[in-house]
């Protein structure tokens, strides 16, 4: 009975791990190189996304010439996005895989949301 436990927690801890460290990174930061599944994928597409829209944004209403380092994330954050939807693409995941995933509906709402914001990020 002790080792189903200690089994159990090694399990959950190897599962969350890899979550839990996705989750910390900076969206400019996120390897798509590392992502295994496809809610990992999904996730990670989102707070790109996320990032991109509020950089646009910023980089568009300012008054003053933008910040080059904002310019230069923003074009990282696009090369990210097209990396990831390759590897949403790519076969290694199937369509129920990708629209199961809890945070597909708020991806697709935030690119059905800010069409101009993530045009190249797809």
């Amino acid at each position: 009975m002790i080792k189903q436990k200690e089994t159990m927690k090694k399990l959950i801890l190897l599962l969350f791990i890899p979550l839990f460290l996705l989750s910390c990174k900076k969206a400019k930061d996120i390897e798509v190189s590392e992502i295994e599944t496809a809610c990992q994928a999904v996730d990670a597409y989102l707070k790109i996304a996320k990032r991109g829209v509020v950089l646009y944004k910023s980089i568009n209403s300012s008054k003053d010439k933008p910040a080059l380092k904002k310019i230069n994330e923003y074009k990282i954050l696009r090369e990210k996005g097209e990396q990831l939807e390759g590897l949403l693409e790519s076969g290694n995941f199937t369509e129920s895989e990708i629209k199961n995933c809890k945070n597909f509906e708020k991806l697709d709402k935030i690119f059905d949301e800010n069409p101009k914001a993530l045009n190249g990020f797809s």
